[in-house]
C-alpha cells in the first residue's frame, strides 16, 4: 500500500510540474500584453502625444485591437480541442509498412499514398507529408496539430493577425513621435520604453506575419 501510495503521489507531482510549465508561457504572453498596455497608454500616450484628440483616437483604436488580441488568445489558450477523426491515423498493418520502408525516398511515396487516400493537400517546408511520429498520424489539413494532438488552428490563426495588426498601428503611430523622442527635452524612461515596444513590434511583425 505505502508503495501504491508513493506511485500516485509521485504521478500527481508530475503532473502538477508540467501543468505548471504548460501555463509558463501564458504567463509570459499575459505580461508582454501588460507592459505593453502600460508603456503604451501611459508612457507614449501619456507623455509624448501631446494632442488630446489625437492621444483619444490612438488609445481607442489601441484597446479594440488589443482586446481583440486578448478574446483570440483566451480562446486559443482555453477552448475544448475535439479530437482528430480516426481516419488520419494509421492502421496497425499501415505502421508495420511504414517501418519496413528502406529509405526516406520509400517512406515518403508510402506517406503520400496515405494522405492521398484520406485526401490531405498540405505538405510540410520540405514539401513531404507532414506526418505525426508521436500519434502515428498524418496531420489534417490546416490543423496545428502538436504531439499533444491539438487543434486550435481558428483562434492561432486569429491571434496572430490581431497582434501583427495591433503591431502594425503601434508602428504607424508611433514612428514620428519615437523618433522625435530622442532629439527633444523627453525623459530617458519614457524614450527607452517606447523605443523597446517600437522595437518588439518590428520583431512580431516579421516573425508573425510569415505565419499569415
Amino acid at each position: 500500500m505505502a508503495t501504491s501510495s508513493g506511485g500516485s503521489e509521485s504521478a500527481r507531482r508530475r503532473r502538477s510540474n508540467h501543468e505548471f510549465v504548460a501555463w509558463l508561457p501564458v504567463a509570459m504572453v499575459v505580461g508582454l500584453f501588460a507592459w505593453a498596455y502600460y508603456v503604451y497608454i501611459f508612457v507614449f500616450c501619456g507623455s509624448l502625444v501631446k494632442e488630446g484628440a489625437q492621444r483619444f483616437a490612438f488609445s481607442t483604436v489601441f484597446h479594440l485591437l488589443l482586446l481583440l488580441c486578448l478574446w483570440s488568445f483566451v480562446q486559443t489558450t482555453v477552448t475544448a480541442v475535439p479530437p482528430i477523426p480516426g481516419y488520419f491515423g494509421l492502421s496497425e498493418s499501415d505502421q508495420r509498412l511504414l517501418e519496413q520502408c528502406a529509405d526516406d525516398e520509400a517512406r515518403g511515396e508510402f506517406l503520400d499514398i496515405l494522405a492521398e487516400n484520406r485526401g490531405v493537400l498540405t505538405r510540410g517546408p520540405s514539401g513531404g507529408v507532414r506526418f505525426c511520429e508521436r500519434c502515428q498520424q498524418v496531420k489534417p489539413d490546416r490543423a496545428h496539430h502538436c504531439s499533444q494532438c491539438r487543434s486550435t488552428y481558428k483562434f492561432f490563426l486569429l491571434t496572430i493577425f490581431y497582434v501583427v495588426a495591433l503591431c502594425v498601428f503601434g508602428l504607424a503611430s508611433a514612428t514620428h513621435l519615437v523618433a522625435g523622442a530622442w532629439s527633444s527635452n523627453a525623459s530617458t524612461y519614457v524614450t527607452l520604453n517606447c523605443t523597446f515596444l517600437y522595437a518588439f513590434g518590428v520583431m512580431l511583425v516579421l516573425v508573425l506575419g510569415s505565419f499569415l
